[in-house]
């Protein structure tokens, strides 16, 4: 009895649990061009959640007209060039394998701008992604913010640290508000030169209210001190501070000292102490340069501690914990 050998099932044949099988064993390039090349599975991959299981993704201008994008997982770092070409984007691809190997590929996409099409990528890769990052940063000094619009999927992205480069408040409206309330535990700004950051919507988002842990670099933190309070580490830059910051910050953590662990600190920076004498006379110092640490003690375990140093123009605050209280 002969019996004809069975036909190769095609991708186009199976299920949507057989393909999901398959999907969670090729990597983001074989993804890409799977959706490239084929509508039926392009329309499933854009329906489905599949989970790139990254650990980082960093997004950086490496040079004028370059946007490299770094998709970082275990064992693995893929970087991907999106260039300016005169044609259109010139795509290079970087994988170092777990030993240390380098695979290089290249191609070339005709009439498309760079700047949107890494962009679009950078969605697809985040939209497919739902286990949690432990950072995702975004650097642009001078990159078309314009086209470089990401398009996220309606889930958040669980993301632990949020990284980002670049002073607008607009340009963090691209991000943070995609990113999972819950898991997001860090914000992070920093900017190419010492500019002003002025934040208005930023302030209202649960992913603003809930985080942590902030640090603003480089750059003037331009907001009342007040929309701080809530985290329980601040590192800042304010360009003017006066007795009266001081004072209004330290009643306001003093009302919600319970709230703070030993490892809380608020660490400002200025450039400019306008009313000095002010705080001295409440430190009860007398030279100009002299330091001085002031400690508040409450009717709980926590003390609230003041240093403030003139010479390194710093001030910091942080909550000092009495384990035998």
């Amino acid at each position: 009895m002969n019996v004809a050998p069975s036909t190769p099932r095609s991708l186009l044949d199976l299920t949507s649990d057989e393909l999901d099988i398959i999907m969670g064993y090729v990597g983001y390039k074989e993804i890409q061009v799977l959706r490239k090349v084929c509508s039926p599975l392009r329309d499933y991959i854009d329906r489905s959640q599949l989970d790139s299981e990254l650990l980082r993704v960093k997004v950086e201008e490496f040079r004028s007209g370059t946007i490299q994008l770094w998709l970082i997982s275990e064992g693995n770092t893929f970087i991907i060039d999106y260039q300016k070409h005169p044609e259109g984007c010139f795509i290079e691809f970087e994988k170092y394998t777990e030993a240390g190997q380098l695979v290089n590929r290249t191609k070339l996409l005709k009439d498309v701008d760079y700047a949107t099409t890494a962009g679009n990528d950078l969605g697809l890769i985040l939209k497919h992604h739902q286990s949690t990052l432990d950072s995702f940063d975004f650097e642009s000094k001078s990159i078309p913010q314009k086209r470089l619009t990401v398009e996220f999927s309606r889930i958040f992205l669980a993301g632990k640290k949020f990284h980002i480069w670049g002073a607008k408040e607009e340009l963090l409206m691209k991000f943070l508000p995609y990113l999972e309330p819950i898991t997001l535990y860090s914000i992070s700004i920093y900017s190419p030169s010492n500019v002003y950051l002025r934040l208005k919507k930023v302030l209202e988002l649960d992913q603003w209210k809930t985080a942590k842990k902030f640090q603003a670099h480089y750059l003037t933190y331009n907001s009342p001190l007040a929309t701080l309070a809530h985290f329980k580490s601040v590192c800042i830059w304010k360009y003017r501070l006066t007795t009266k910051n001081v004072m209004e910050l330290k009643e306001i953590l003093l009302r919600q000292i319970r709230e703070y662990s030993y490892r809380s600190r608020f660490l400002i920076f200025y450039n400019l102490f306008s009313d000095k004498r002010k705080l001295m006379n409440w430190l009860q110092i007398t030279r100009m340069d002299q330091e001085a640490v002031h400690t508040i003690r409450t009717d709980s375990n926590r003390s609230l501690q003041i240093k403030w140093r003139p010479s390194g123009e710093s001030i910091e605050f942080s909550v000092v914990v009495d384990p035998n209280m």
